[in-house]
């Protein structure tokens, strides 16, 4: 199979200084940033566009503005990144991601992997083009030909709607440093259809039983998949997110981009066991004195799920 490499990185920002742009291998990247914070004060390394938005919807609201604006347009392969990516446990996901994507990479064009066109300018996504009255993706690119769609995911061992149905988010404490500086805010603004539970079986009725949840938001999605579905589809998430800073219904896409997309052959990565002791060194550090014992309990359980599965052989999707 032939694999198109046309990237972008599309970078949802709010005050984060995006220093690790500078780094491989996100350095040899092209990259959109939807900025949503009071300033411009981050690296520029490689940004082709910046576009300001209001502060709503926080990362998921940036992402589904993206693929609305540039629906009929879209590179091969699009990486959504948080611009809170220098956090140690999620820089790691995202490098599991980027590996993954440089064995296509090399595959397609070993001289120049990141050479890409230049974008013209984004539109409201509201009020842009029919699909169907402009280029039509389907002729420029082969399905046989595209990109896999790549997410790393946290895996559970059982269906994920009945473990997370009774789910729901009254309070959300910003953890990245610069973004806590501009916004201390931890009101959630609850979601019309809540629990968690009850949202999935409003926006995906048909959905079969998942495992993998998208937590952190890092995942590539090819042309093919973006465009799989109608602008109309992804509206109606879109306008769940406009009006408010932090509502629940992120937290619930959060966890279900893969379902929101419908992708049906994804390549899926599971989370390294390094993300797991980060992540709750991470936890415990901003909790300490609260939650510490909480996160060690939780730390021994994620342990004892991984020795469980490899014990017995357990492949958990």
């Amino acid at each position: 199979m032939t694999y198109l490499m046309n990237c972008i990185l599309v970078i949802a920002r709010y005050n984060e200084k995006l220093e690790w742009l500078n780094e491989e291998p996100f350095s040899s990247y092209k990259a959109i940033v939807y900025n949503k914070g009071e300033n411009d004060d981050f690296e520029k390394k490689n940004v082709i566009k910046i576009v300001n938005l209001e502060n709503v919807g926080r990362e998921a609201h940036s992402y589904i503005y993206h693929i609305l604006s540039e629906y009929n347009k879209h590179y091969d392969l699009t990486i959504f990144l948080p611009g809170s990516l220098d956090t140690r446990h999620k820089k790691i996901k995202a490098l599991q991601l980027f590996k993954i994507i440089k064995n296509f990479t090399s595959k397609s064009n070993p001289n120049n992997p990141t050479k890409s066109n230049n974008p013209t300018k984004s539109n409201n996504p509201i009020k842009s083009n029919n699909p169907t009255k402009s280029n039509n993706p389907s002729k420029s690119n082969n399905p046989s030909k595209s990109n896999p769609s790549i997410f790393i995911v946290d895996q559970y061992l059982f269906d994920v709607k009945k473990l997370l149905y009774n789910l729901t988010v009254s309070k959300y404490v910003i953890t990245n440093g610069e973004n806590l500086k501009l916004n201390k805010c931890t009101k959630i603004i609850p979601s019309k259809i809540r629990p968690f539970g009850k949202w999935l079986e409003d926006k995906y009725p048909n959905n079969e039983k998942f495992k993998n949840i998208t937590i952190h938001s890092i995942f590539a999605i090819s042309k093919k998949d973006i465009i799989n579905n109608t602008k109309e589809y992804y509206l109606k998430f879109f306008n769940e997110l406009e009006s408010e800073c932090n509502p629940e219904e992120v937290h619930y896409i959060e966890r279900t981009w893969i379902q929101l997309f419908n992708v049906k052959d994804p390549i899926i990565k599971y989370a390294t066991i390094n993300y797991y002791l980060l992540l709750t060194r991470h936890y415990i550090k901003l909790y300490t004195g609260k939650y510490t014992y909480l996160y060690l309990f939780l730390f021994i359980f994620i342990i004892g799920l991984l020795i469980y599965e490899n014990m017995f052989n357990i492949k958990i999707k």
